[in-house]
C-alpha cells in the first residue's frame, strides 16, 4: 500500500499542527480508552489540527489576514 501527500501550500503549518494535535489526542485517547481511545483520539485531533492550520495558513497568505493579524 503506497500513501501520496501533495502538499501546495506555502509552509507546512497544516501538517505541523495536525501531526502535534494527532499525537496528543493519541496519548490521550490511549490513558482513557486503551488502544481504541488512541486510535480515535488520534484521528480526531489529526483532523482538528489539520483544519485550523488550513484555518491560519488561509489567515496569514491572503489579504484578509493581513487585515485581521497586522
Amino acid at each position: 500500500m503506497n500513501v501520496s501527500i501533495i502538499y501546495e501550500g506555502e509552509n507546512p503549518l497544516v501538517f505541523i499542527l495536525a501531526a502535534l494535535s494527532g499525537g496528543l489526542g493519541a496519548v490521550i485517547g490511549f490513558r482513557e480508552c486503551g488502544v481504541v481511545g488512541a486510535v480515535l483520539g488520534g484521528a480526531l485531533g489529526a483532523s482538528l489540527g489539520g483544519l485550523m492550520g488550513a484555518i491560519l495558513e488561509q489567515l496569514t497568505t491572503s489579504n484578509v489576514g493581513e487585515k485581521l493579524l497586522w
